[in-house]
């Protein structure tokens, strides 16, 4: 090849080409644990699907889950895996056969990690439900409970799957509510009996949410509505 035609080596492009190597380098590095996070917690993800369709894992599952989702959270930080924790250590905790001590260890985990997960992505109510029921379970302050419950309501004021339980907790701690606390009450008293109402009777009849209490609730403010709760009770079908 003659000299004098060989191709220029032109300083500014091949600095140019370093860049962009350099610059896909740095982009595969940082995408590259978000990857491996994202295949460790595949199998969760498909458990948990599988839960809401009604089949849950057995205990020895759910706690190889939790090892899966605790590797994906160690290579990457993020809401979604701290809500799967939280998910899978609840359900563990309601296995048979726990002792107290293993029970409350699986909910204060449960708390901890949802938690985490409301702190990263405040708009899940079933989080904050997750945080109230823990906390309620382990015996905390109603004010450490009540403050999580209401965040549950305030970001999903309409939630069908959460409404009867957290209307439940909410009549639990009825009492050490605030004038905001006691307008939830009500609204989501009203809002269940629209959505649900033979499962809210059906809560009523277990004693899970006391009659009495719901009738204090709506006699002055609505007494059509326990007036329509009343006969329903009786057995009229609705």
């Amino acid at each position: 090849m003659n000299p004098d035609h060989a191709p220029s080596r032109d300083p500014a492009r091949i600095g140019l080409s370093v860049l962009v190597l350099a610059l896909a380098a740095a982009l595969v590095a940082m995408a590259w644990p978000r990857l491996r996070a994202s295949i460790a917690y595949l199998p969760v993800d498909t458990a948990l699907a599988r839960h809401w369709s009604g089949t849950t894992p057995p205990p020895d599952q759910l706690a190889a889950l939790s090892e899966r989702a605790t590797r994906a959270i160690d290579l990457h930080d993020h809401y979604r895996y701290r809500d799967g924790l939280s998910i899978l250590a609840y359900l563990r905790a309601q296995a048979p056969g726990l002792s107290p001590d293993q029970r409350r260890a699986l909910l204060a985990a449960s708390g901890e990690a949802a938690i985490e997960s409301v702190r990263q992505a405040p708009m899940k109510p079933a989080g904050w439900l997750r945080v109230a029921l823990a906390r309620q379970y382990l015996g905390e302050a109603p004010a450490s409970i009540a403050a999580p419950l209401l965040m549950s309501v305030y970001t999903g004021r309409v939630e069908p799957t959460l409404q009867l339980l957290r209307l439940a907790v909410l009549y639990d701690l009825q009492r050490h509510l605030d004038d905001n606390g006691r307008r939830l009450l009500l609204d989501q008293t009203l809002l269940t009996w629209q959505l649900q109402p033979r499962e809210l009777v059906r809560e009523i009849r277990s004693g899970r949410i006391p009659y009495d209490r719901i009738a204090g609730v709506l006699a002055r403010a609505h007494p059509g509505v326990l007036g329509d709760i009343d006969e329903v009770m009786r057995g009229t079908v609705r």
